[in-house]
């Protein structure tokens, strides 16, 4: 099924850092950038990821990655369309992935 190639694929990344624009505009709820959603019949309420069932249940590979440190939660201060030339956020959130051996986890 495509969700299991979907989960073999994710549980073989070194790291995943997922990257939450404080100033978002354009992706709704905010939160889903850390994969957490609406709550079930909510416009409002937010799911955390830690309690949803695509976590519990593992279905993405994302509880496999988060329990072996690979799952990485970050923010930048800036909008979605800045995110890629925020030089504070590549500073801070992806430089020290890329720098990084398979030995360190920040």
């Amino acid at each position: 099924a495509l969700c299991d190639l979907f989960k073999e694929n994710i549980c073989k990344l070194q790291n995943m850092v997922l990257i939450k624009a404080t100033l978002e505009e354009m992706i709704e709820p905010v939160d889903s950038c850390h994969f957490s959603f609406y709550k079930k019949n909510s416009m409002s309420k937010i799911e955390d990821l830690f309690a949803s069932d695509i976590y519990k249940n593992d279905t993405l590979g994302l509880k496999q990655l988060y329990e072996s440190n690979r799952l990485h939660f970050k923010e930048a201060s800036c909008n979605h369309d800045d995110l890629k030339s925020d030089e504070q956020n590549f500073i801070d959130n992806i430089l020290p992935f890329l720098m990084l051996t398979q030995d360190i986890v920040p």
